[in-house]
């Protein structure tokens, strides 16, 4: 029986063309010894990122969730990342004066995700997304918890 850790003995073969349809880590490191590592390491880091954000209300995970799924399945394709792009247009459209230059660029990559899925840089992108995602998220949890606090504290004349 051959090695699975072989990229020759994937039963898929790694010139077939729809690879470059697929985001993960492993598939664009295939060929390469580290690959599995790599990708494990990814999908390690992108299960942290959104579990630091798992008491948020549940309609705010749908987009932290999208994201998170194609960094720790190892094949997820193209055509079904229109909720990540969904979800980064969603996060554009909210808090775009809120984020950084490079926030932005990154947002904008990640949103552009599903058209540059042949690069190999693109899990680094959308790990880099999934990150400002869930920030954006506490970020916006804080701030929820802090008004109350103020409305409170402010005294009212009798």
């Amino acid at each position: 029986m051959a090695c699975v850790s072989s990229a020759s003995s994937w039963p898929i073969r790694a010139d077939q063309p729809y690879f470059g349809g697929i985001p993960s880590t492993y598939i664009r490191l295939r060929g390469f010894e580290y690959a599995w590592p790599a990708h494990l390491l990814v999908a390690l880091v992108a299960f942290r990122l959104f579990w630091r954000v798992r008491a948020c209300r549940l309609k705010d995970l749908a987009f932290p969730a999208a994201t998170a799924t194609f960094l720790i399945s190892p094949y997820g394709l193209l055509y079904d990342m229109a909720v990540v792009s969904l979800g980064f247009a969603v996060l554009m459209h909210e808090r775009w004066s809120a984020l950084t230059v490079l926030e932005r660029t990154v947002v904008v990559g990640a949103f552009l995700s599903p058209a540059i899925t042949g690069y190999t840089v693109v899990p680094l992108i959308l790990l880099a997304g999934l990150y400002i995602q869930t920030d954006q998220l506490l970020k916006n949890a804080s701030a929820a918890t802090e008004k109350p606090a103020l409305q409170a504290s402010v005294v009212r004349p009798a």
